[in-house]
């Protein structure tokens, strides 16, 4: 059986959040605020980071795990500000799914989660590859 090389198995691993990320937002059950809002702002970062490692091969990784931290962060603390332009564009699921409608603190202890995680993963990967 032939090795999947690093690249396509980061294309695998960004197919496989993708599809966790939109199970966490279609879940209902025990837990669901935590796994729709904080679990779910974990696996996006996750998927943001290893998308921009994809595509930027040739830069430093622990430098776009940090620039995709700081962009979420940023996005984050933008749901504060509620123009009515804004609000008419969150109501779009998926401008909604990408920045949000709503401030939460808490989310930010997850985004950090999000990108150990990435961090973690990308390390494996890059062993595996080796």
């Amino acid at each position: 059986m032939r090795k999947l090389s690093y690249r396509q198995k980061l294309i695998l691993s960004i197919i496989l959040l993708f599809l966790i990320g939109i199970l966490t937002k279609l879940y209902s059950g025990p837990g669901e605020m935590l796994v729709n809002n904080k679990i779910a702002g974990a696996i996006y970062v996750i998927f943001w980071s290893f998308v921009f490692i994809f595509f930027f091969p040739d830069k430093n990784k622990n430098t776009i795990l940090l620039i995709v931290l700081t962009v979420t962060i940023i996005i984050e603390f933008s749901q504060i500000i509620q123009t009515e332009f804004l609000l008419n564009i969150r109501k779009h699921m998926l401008i909604h799914a990408l920045i949000g409608s709503s401030f939460n603190l808490i989310d930010i202890p997850f985004y950090i989660l999000g990108t150990l995680i990435s961090f973690l993963g990308i390390q494996g990967l890059d062993k595996s590859d080796k």
